[in-house]
């Protein structure tokens, strides 16, 4: 596939089964890639872009490329972003803008509650309008998402909470992706597209782009994860979930 990323097969403990990670200069890496001694999985590389290691930088810009389907619409559900010791960064509404805004650009809205200050309002796991991003999409086109990190911050992980309104809407979701920092490059590639449930591990509903294969800041990022409410099962989905 278009897959530009580093690939971890197998189940990091609350990282999703699935990370893409940092091209760690100091082991060898054949063409069949090398072994993530921390979390035990074979890291392949399927492109020459490689996930840079702790990278620095104030500004972060997302371009969405591609969605999975959908013609008209792209949207996310959330964003999470760790600091280089393992602790999440903190982002306000102020913060965060895109280009196009969101789907109140359209005629006939205006007062859709899908605007891009939703990605960071802590609520990832989730089917509900209030709590996702949505715009227009037009194939061909640049659809940014700015960060205002506040001051140069070193990252250790960015997840991607991909659109999860519906199984169908599901379709919305952002594909290819590129990423920068400061204008530097830190991820091009393809995330999954979210199952359209709250049902199902989280693997199912985000990607993990991880920037560090430091055990102790993993630790800490799985420590917070503990405590973190997208990541484990909300109680009303775990009798059966509604439509």
């Amino acid at each position: 596939g278009a897959a530009g990323h580093t690939k971890v097969e197998g189940t990091a403990p609350s990282l999703g089964g699935q990370a893409i990670v940092p091209y760690d200069t100091r082991q060898p890496a054949s063409s069949h890639g090398h072994k993530d001694e921390r979390l035990g999985h074979v890291i392949r590389s399927m492109e020459p872009f490689h996930i840079p290691a702790s990278p620095s930088g104030r500004h972060l810009r997302i371009d969405i490329i591609s969605t999975w389907g959908d013609p008209h619409y792209v949207g996310l559900n959330g964003l999470e972003l760790f600091d280089g010791g393992g602790a999440p960064i903190r982002v306000g509404p102020a913060a965060v803008s895109a280009d196009p805004a969101d789907i109140n650009v359209l005629p006939g809205y205006g007062s859709d509650p899908r605007t891009v200050d939703k990605l960071v309002d802590g609520v990832n796991r989730t089917c509900d309008d209030n709590h996702v991003w949505l715009a227009p999409f037009t194939a061909g086109r640049h659809h940014f998402i700015f960060v205002d990190l506040g001051r140069t911050t070193t990252l250790s992980l960015l997840r991607i909470w991909n659109y999860n309104k519906s199984r169908i809407h599901s379709y919305r979701g952002a594909r290819y992706l590129e990423v920068h920092l400061d204008e530097r490059p830190i991820f091009k590639g393809e995330i999954r597209r979210a199952a359209g449930l709250l049902l199902g591990a989280e693997e199912h509903s985000c990607e993990h782009i991880l920037y560090t294969t430091d055990e102790a800041v993993i630790s800490a990022i799985e420590r917070h994860d503990l405590s973190n409410p997208n990541m484990t099962l909300p109680a009303s989905a775990s009798a059966g979930g509604g439509g």
